[in-house]
């Protein structure tokens, strides 16, 4: 459990971090300050400084944060014993859209975080790796890997250019609905869930064996 002394230092970190989420949700990263995070979570903003170099040190805690959260919303479908390669695809498919939907904030982390930066000091370094890591942890590749293997998915490519790939396709369509979902309504006669989930389907479809 640690000294007394670092259970309060974790317990501030983690308060700063969830004032830091409560406010990136409701007003945006770019758009929330230091300042606005130091008063949200009630310390000085020279307080939040000793605990974090940087505002984006904390949006990458707060990926971090994300990625765990979605790794432990998938993680059981690899127990699925009676389903195969692609049917345990599917089902992640439909959590991943289920976790956007529910978290707001994580999805537009998700969808919208950029490739590692060109210049980042050390802590930020630290914790853009951790949050790397845990992402590479997410089972869906595992799950491509075993679908390939049994015969129920039909590629002719690994199983981890698979997993950009349709990776790629999901945020891409995810993205795409969000920011035409008017457009979408009005041209396609569907509303945004409905339609991301038809245009997902229609991918995995063609990887079917």
């Amino acid at each position: 459990m640690g000294t007394r002394v670092e259970r309060e230092k974790l317990a501030r970190r983690k308060g700063i971090i969830d004032s830091a989420e409560r406010l990136f949700e409701r007003k945006g990263y770019e758009q929330t300050t230091m300042d606005e995070i130091a008063k949200e979570a009630e310390f000085t903003k020279k307080t939040i400084y000793k605990y974090f170099v940087s505002k984006q040190e904390i949006y990458y805690e707060i990926a971090y944060r994300a990625f765990k959260a979605l790794k432990e919303y998938t993680d059981d479908i690899v127990l699925f014993l009676d389903m195969n390669g692609y049917d345990k695809m599917a089902v992640f498919a439909e959590r991943y859209l289920e976790f956007l939907n529910k978290h707001t904030l994580y999805s537009n982390i998700m969808l919208e975080m950029n490739p590692k930066p060109v210049q980042l000091n050390p802590e930020e370094k630290k914790i853009f790796q951790q949050t790397e890591d845990i992402a590479d942890k997410i089972i869906f590749v595992n799950i491509v890997e075993e679908g390939i293997k049994d015969g129920s998915i039909r590629t002719t490519k690994t199983a981890y250019e698979m997993n950009f790939m349709i990776w790629g396709a999901i945020n891409g369509i995810m993205t795409i609905a969000r920011n035409k979902e008017k457009i979408i309504e009005e041209a396609v006669g569907k509303n945004r869930d409905a339609f991301v989930r038809e245009a997902i389907q229609e991918i995995l479809n063609t990887l079917k064996a």
